[in-house]
């Protein structure tokens, strides 16, 4: 669709509009919002910010808290009913969610999940919501990237390379793959691998930054100090070392 295209649109909706823009705040700029996004590449969306978006939900019926430090919303569904037209909100202003904290009834235990449970017994419901595309570093001057990975899947990177995953994570978030910008970065993470899981056999992946095309590295809210990822699949042939730890 043409942008000349979408705007017509966009104000062939604003006249079809069922109340004046003042009657619900934010309701015409969430149309707007919802129209370009649906017409425009997903590439080209990113991440809301965080105040915008919680204007968004609050649109339903619900109560929501947020952690300025980590990026993240966290939002109590009233309206179960709505929960499928929340789900597509929350994809659409650039978040996921990384988990349902649910409340039974009769029960006074959190379960948490990373699906959506069947709502007939939920008391509460709490959405863990992040973001997809959180803060890019500054790579000037980079010239090396580390990956840590199970030693059992070597053969595999060796042919088909790296490849962004979400298997295996306590929450959901989109693809990627993590790394850091140092081995010293790094010896954190090895080290609580190497607690949890003291069987496993694991290597340390050297990747050359420019060989693997420069791909943006993000912050993780989650390991601000330690640990970034990326979104793009890295090539066999950008690994230049691999070593067991």
């Amino acid at each position: 669709m043409k942008l000349s295209e979408l705007y017509q649109e966009i104000i062939n909706e604003h006249n079809n509009f069922p109340f004046f823009i003042g009657d619900s705040p934010d309701e015409y700029e969430k149309v707007v919002d919802s129209l370009i996004m649906r017409n425009i590449s997903e590439g080209l969306i990113t991440t809301h910010q965080i105040d915008k978006a919680v204007k968004h939900l609050l649109f339903y019926k619900g109560k929501v808290k947020v952690n300025y430090n980590n990026n993240q919303i966290f939002y109590q569904v009233e309206e179960f009913d709505k929960i499928n037209d929340i789900i597509k909100l929350i994809n659409n202003l650039g978040y996921f969610i990384g988990t349902f904290n649910c409340l039974m009834d009769n029960s006074d235990e959190w379960i948490v999940s990373k699906e959506l449970p069947k709502l007939n017994n939920v008391k509460q419901l709490w959405l863990t919501i992040e973001s997809k595309f959180d803060s890019k570093i500054n790579t000037d001057g980079l010239k090396t990237i580390y990956h840590v990975s199970e030693k059992k899947y070597l053969d595999r990177i060796k042919k088909y390379g790296l490849v962004p995953k979400s298997k295996g994570k306590k929450a959901n978030h989109p693809d990627r793959i993590y790394v850091g910008t140092s081995e010293v970065n790094l010896s954190q993470v090895i080290t609580q691998l190497k607690s949890i899981n003291k069987e496993t056999q694991y290597i340390l992946l050297t990747i050359d930054y420019k060989k693997a095309g420069e791909p943006n590295l993000y912050n993780d809210p989650n390991y601000l100090t330690y640990g970034y990822y990326i979104i793009d699949n890295i090539s066999k042939d950008s690994i230049i070392n691999i070593k067991n730890i």
